[in-house]
């Protein structure tokens, strides 16, 4: 199971999906997962077969798609690579350079951010203006020949097959219509539902990071030059988690707002309600929520309403069912009621090695008599060797 990195920027292209985290690490995206790949980068672009980019000191950067980072004369504050691996970037000044092969060639120009990809080259300034760079189209191998202003207000852009997206100094997003090879400028802006900071497009597919660092993809479709777009899918591998279970009845966990989410394939799905701790059994799902209240699922069924007050539930295979409360009492369930144990602990486990727990100095106990995951109330703490906050 991987944690979802905090990403920024997310670069989709023929050669893959690739993102930035917070920290400036490096993702790519391999089987539904954000995996690490060597080195820190700011700014990210995959082309057709070479990945670009920039670190925080404005140093560029190139690598095939299975090579390492080799680094390229020129500083760059922002990139973009083609499907044809056409390459364009901006610098700390906002000069617009092209990628020439072997050295950059200045534009002029403006640009905080450029874009280049079937559309031609697209780019917005300081401003947020935005520009289409004529004689551009069909992803060519031109510096053009002026920068046609375009109407609209964008602060990010990336430029697709017949189509350019970007978002506004809002986040909210747009799609470019009616880009032809007759009429490479297009005919207007259609807003999209939902809310990006950043966003990039490749062939039928969109890419974006919102404002809490999450990743998100849609598809969209062209019929006689008509785009139809689909729903956003959330991409960021696992939400930020701050409890998580297995069991019989699967994967589950709740994140730092107490949303609660369950394991589908690659995908972590929200379900309804809100809960601050969860443990999964065989068919039987508990939880307790913000204001320590109870809460049981059987399997396909609803949350149900237990009676009583705890701030931490665990729940075995054999759904036997043991938790804390606030003043770290311990109990068990019975089916119907609960019986209280003796003795005090913060956090407590059931499960086929027994009944273990931590209190509030972090010393670890046994419930003697409950190996096996017995149907017990057990017959004693015995204090356990060592140090825990947690246990399981």
């Amino acid at each position: 199971m991987h944690q979802a990195p905090d990403l920024k920027l997310v670069s989709v292209g023929k050669g893959g999906v690739m993102a930035i985290g917070t920290d400036d690490s490096i993702y790519a995206r391999k089987n539904g997962n954000w995996e690490v790949v060597p080195g820190k980068l700011k700014v990210i672009s995959v082309g057709g077969t070479v990945i670009w980019g920039v670190n925080s000191a404005d140093n560029i950067y190139k690598k095939t798609l299975t090579g390492n980072w080799v680094q390229v004369a020129g500083k760059l504050k922002q990139i973009s690579v083609s499907e044809n691996n056409r390459v364009w970037g901006v610098n700390s000044g906002d000069n617009i350079y092209r990628w020439l092969g072997s050295s950059w060639q200045h534009i002029g120009g403006k640009l905080k951010c450029v874009s280049v990809g079937q559309a031609g080259v697209w780019g917005v300034n300081s401003g947020d203006n935005i520009y289409y760079r004529t004689g551009t189209y069909g992803d060519a191998n031109s510096a053009g020949s002026g920068w046609q202003l375009i109407g609209g207000k964008l602060k990010w852009i990336s430029s697709g097959r017949n189509i350019v997206w970007g978002v506004n100094s809002g986040n909210a997003i747009y799609f470019r219509y009616g880009i032809t090879a007759s009429n490479p400028a297009g005919t207007g802006w259609r807003r999209v539902g939902g809310s990006l900071s950043q966003i990039d497009t490749y062939g039928f597919s969109v890419w974006g990071v919102n404002t809490n660092k999450d990743s998100f993809s849609l598809t969209f479709k062209e019929n006689a030059g008509v785009q139809t777009t689909g729903s956003w899918v959330v991409r960021t591998t696992a939400p930020r988690l701050k409890r998580v279970s297995m069991g019989g009845a699967g994967i589950w966990g709740v994140d730092n707002s107490n949303k609660i989410y369950y394991r589908k394939g690659d995908s972590w799905i929200n379900y309804n309600g809100l809960l601050k701790d969860i443990s999964v059994g065989k068919s039987q799902i508990w939880g307790v929520n913000s204001a320590n209240k109870i809460y049981r699922k059987i399997g396909s069924g609803n949350w149900g309403l237990i009676a009583g007050s705890l701030m931490q539930v665990s729940v075995s295979e054999n759904n036997r069912v043991w938790g804390v409360n606030a003043g770290q009492n311990i109990y068990r369930w019975l089916g119907s009621s609960w019986q209280h144990i003796g003795g005090k602990l913060k956090c407590v486990s059931v499960g086929q090695a027994g009944v273990w727990g931590v209190n509030s100095g972090d010393y670890i106990y046994y419930r003697t008599g409950t190996y096996g995951d017995a149907n017990s109330a057990g017959s004693g703490w015995q204090l356990i060797s060592g140090k825990l906050k947690w246990i399981s």
